[in-house]
């Protein structure tokens, strides 16, 4: 997914850039606000706005929104909270972001969430609250439930311990994943995953974060 969308940005002539799922697709009206609205706001570098779920034959089945959530201004430290963050669905921002922070890095499964955090790092972003885009659920999602416990949370780590600086704020944010992993192993009586988690997490609890990674490659 990373090398396909590096791949596309390295290739945009344009001031402006957004990526849409080839099963998700969006109003008529989602690129001309969110355009008109980054030129009238030169110092945010990135909007993003609501989407509405449907499933495989398109029914409506929910909504993905971010109103009542930490969604503009500097919210590099909400999304590693979990009380804020990017629609990523929705978004548009400046292609000039590339020049600030690079390209979306390969070394990760999916590409949202190392992203955002470099880019909320240095530069605030704004919100619309109004629902501009469609994003289907199916099983492929790559956080799906089945994919939470087989890789999503391990990624997660690695993104956070790329991105965060302060190391208080890094030990809570893998703690709280880690947190995740148990109990949603606990939930599905996975005995192999709550063994896996738990051990994660008395590592990463006694040991620095750079013992707890040695730790974990070797396991993997």
């Amino acid at each position: 997914m990373c090398n396909t969308l590096n791949e596309i940005a390295k290739q945009a002539k344009g001031d402006y850039i957004s990526f849409i799922g080839s099963d998700d697709y969006w109003k008529n009206n989602k690129i001309g606000e969110q355009l008109s609205f980054l030129e009238e706001n030169r110092h945010l570098m990135l909007v993003h706005s609501n989407s509405i779920k449907v499933d495989e034959n398109n029914k409506e089945i929910g909504t993905i929104n971010y109103a009542s959530k930490k969604n503009s201004g500097s919210i590099f430290e909400s999304i590693i909270y979990g009380k804020g963050g990017i629609n990523t669905p929705s978004h548009l921002y400046r292609t000039e972001i590339f020049k600030h922070i690079g390209y979306y890095d390969p070394n990760f499964k999916f590409e949202d969430t190392d992203f955002w955090l470099r880019l909320t790092k240095k530069f605030e972003i704004g919100f619309l609250d109004t629902f501009h885009t469609y994003y289907r659920v199916h099983q492929n999602n790559l956080s799906n439930s089945n994919n939470m416990l087989t890789f999503y949370y391990d990624e997660i780590i690695k993104i956070y311990s790329k991105n965060i600086d302060d190391e208080k704020l890094k030990k809570y944010a893998i703690c709280k994943i880690l947190k995740k992993g148990i109990n949603r192993s606990l939930r599905k009586l996975s005995l192999t995953y709550i063994i896996q988690y738990s051990s994660k997490y008395i590592k990463y609890k006694y040991f620095n974060i750079d013992n707890f990674l040695d730790l974990d490659r070797k396991e993997t």
